[in-house]
């Protein structure tokens, strides 16, 4: 989901989402649970705007935040015969995960 331009500015439209609430009646105490912990992580407003884009949804954020796309891209993309480990440390991975990719890796470029 793409985040307004606008995400800094607290509209009508959001105030109006988050139950007619204003700004400066609401302070991270009164907000319920994770809102209060993403307050302190974001701030109120973006708080706010996450509030009216997913309120009553189950989000799950999963444990990388680059996509394994990318990383065995990247991964075949610098590995150079002898760096395997480095790579898998870096990338957050096991050294079979990566040593699988290369040969894959290698098998396609074969082909």
């Amino acid at each position: 989901m793409k985040i307004p331009e606008d995400e800094g500015i607290i509209t009508n439209e959001l105030i109006h989402k988050s139950g007619g609430l204003l700004m400066n009646d609401i302070n991270k105490d009164q907000l319920n649970g994770i809102y209060a912990d993403l307050c302190c992580l974001i701030g109120l407003e973006k708080t706010l705007v996450l509030y009216s884009s997913f309120k009553g949804e189950q989000i799950t954020f999963p444990m990388r935040l680059i996509s394994k796309e990318y990383s065995t891209q990247k991964i075949l993309e610098r590995y150079d015969g002898t760096n395997l480990k480095a790579l898998a440390k870096e990338y957050g991975y096991s050294e079979r995960w990566v040593r699988e990719i290369i040969s894959k890796g290698d098998r396609k470029g074969a082909g």
